[in-house]
């Protein structure tokens, strides 16, 4: 797919943060506790848009809204490596909710934990983005396009930058990178499976 394609699609981020807080990327945050250590029942907790970079801190939920709304994960099943080479390979997968602000993590697999990651020499502190699994790997890309989840640390090819898309809609979100060897932005986007309804491949694509 085109990254101009993939723009007007856009990626979506949930964030579990409270729910009076609107975002468009999903993750968590525990409810506030007062002075005795009791639990604010006023705060409840879940996934919700994010609408800003501090926001893509934590647990996270990626998704991709085409004529159907995927989610991010990791293969974990039989089902799901059907296509694909190995267990651990990132993919989009098809979630049962129409609406992405109904849509939540159904496990493990889906859930992100972002990270400011700063490179070495850098002359200023850029708004890179490291995204970890559940099996504490993180989500790559090379040049070649090729996006993986493998590595087991953080460098060149696992930071990504977020560039917010708040034209697109609530939490809408471009994840921007440039590896060593390329002169080419790369943007976080899918490569169309006709042989499957169910589940995309990941790519990262140039403009």
């Amino acid at each position: 797919m085109e990254y101009q394609e993939a723009r007007e699609t856009k990626l979506s981020f949930k964030g579990s943060k409270r729910k009076s807080t609107k975002r468009e990327k999903k993750h968590k945050t525990k409810r506030k506790r007062d002075d005795n250590g009791a639990a604010n029942k006023g705060d409840d907790s879940g996934w919700v848009p994010v609408s800003s970079m501090s926001d893509l801190e934590g647990p996270l939920a990626i998704y991709f809204q085409d004529e159907c709304l995927y989610i991010l994960t990791l293969c974990a099943s039989a089902l799901e490596l059907q296509s694909l080479a190995s267990e651990g390979t990132p993919m989009f997968v098809k979630v049962d909710s129409a609406q992405l602000a109904d849509a939540e993590p159904s496990k493990v697999e889906q859930v992100f934990v972002g990270r400011k990651s700063i490179p070495a020499n850098a002359p200023s502190e850029p708004n890179y983005l490291s995204f970890r699994s559940c099996k504490t790997t993180y989500l790559s890309a090379d040049r070649s396009g090729q996006v993986t989840c493998s590595s087991v640390a953080i460098g060149s090819l696992e930071m990504w930058e977020p560039v917010l898309l708040p034209e697109k809609g609530k939490g809408a979100i471009a994840l921007k990178i440039t590896p060593p060897g390329s002169d080419k932005e790369q943007y976080l986007g899918i490569e169309a499976n006709k042989n499957s309804l169910d589940s995309v491949a990941v790519n990262a694509c140039s403009r």
